[in-house]
């Protein structure tokens, strides 16, 4: 339903712990075309901007010390981007700029990209489905590899919305406890079966079918995390509202790729701006009681 081809697929779900696992994986490359999101070209580059001492100097202080000048650039979000620094907030993750960085599932590397504009000057991706190799300097590189073929060892791991595109999760999971120093962190975002799942059912926009081969509840995926040899630090759920948005369109058999429903433009869509509104606040709602159809889990290597 993403591009709205409407090819129907089975899934098991599991009367014990709820996780969601199709039953028989397609042929993928074609569910994967060029214009798929995280393989997208750059529509421009990430600029060199860390001119500023001043800046450096807040970015060094919140991932050193955590001085008060670290504290004013964590809670000015007008400075920065996507998902840094929120990701790294709810748990002391030990690194500074210098530290060593693995991102999983990278696409076009933009996540490290926006962390190289932050400062971080060792940073690798992998993601194995990439046309080639992607070296956007020295020291950001995305590299078309499988995890057995990189080295260790890394002081942070970062996997966004790519486990559950596995076909056997568990063996990567391990693979990040090899990658890892002792006592460092994997940081690992992806969709959960909760609320979404039990309100919309097969319209839920994060199954995904067949992209996503196994989807976890909380409880599944921290089993699954321990018997990697991990513990799990901390759980943080980031639901958004794309979860109703996205389940609702199909709930009306409208694709995502339908721009004449919605072009990213809440003031130009066929739901009224109060609507997200609503949204926003049902998500946030649902992810302060750990209902949301989305989390980041934080696992520390023993």
């Amino acid at each position: 339903m993403m591009f709205g081809w409407r090819d129907e697929f089975d899934y098991l779900e599991c009367a014990a712990c709820g996780t969601l696992q199709i039953v028989e994986i397609p042929e993928l490359s074609r569910f994967y075309p060029p214009d798929y999101y995280s393989f997208g070209r750059l529509s421009e580059m990430r600029p060199e901007q860390l001119k500023s001492r001043i800046v450096r100097k807040l970015v060094a202080d919140y991932f050193g010390s955590r001085r008060a000048f670290g504290k004013i650039f964590s809670n000015r979000r007008d400075w920065t981007r996507g998902l840094f620094p929120r990701l790294f907030e709810p748990v002391n993750l030990h690194i500074t700029t210098r530290s060593r960085i693995l991102d999983f599932g990278s696409g076009n590397g933009l996540f490290l990209l926006d962390l190289r504009w932050f400062g971080f000057q060792d940073l690798t991706g992998v993601d194995a489905f990439i046309e080639k190799d992607l070296i956007y300097s020295e020291n950001v590189r995305v590299l078309k590899r499988n995890l057995p073929d990189i080295e260790p060892a890394f002081d942070l791991i970062t996997a966004h919305h790519s486990i559950e595109h596995l076909t056997d999760p568990k063996v990567v999971l391990r693979e990040f406890h090899r990658l890892l120093r002792r006592g460092k962190f994997a940081v690992i975002r992806i969709p959960v079966v909760a609320h979404a799942w039990r309100h919309y059912g097969a319209n839920w926009v994060q199954l995904d079918a067949p992209r996503h081969i196994f989807l976890f509840t909380e409880h599944s995926f921290r089993r699954l995390a321990e018997t990697a040899g991990f513990t799990v630090e901390k759980v943080v759920y980031d639901s958004t509202a794309f979860q109703f948005l996205g389940s609702e369109l199909y709930l009306k058999d409208i694709p995502l790729s339908d721009k004449t429903a919605f072009n990213g433009d809440i003031n130009n869509s066929i739901f009224p701006p109060a609507q997200f509104a609503e949204w926003e606040s049902r998500a946030a709602a649902l992810n302060h009681k750990q209902d949301g159809d989305q989390a980041c889990f934080y696992l520390r290597k023993n």
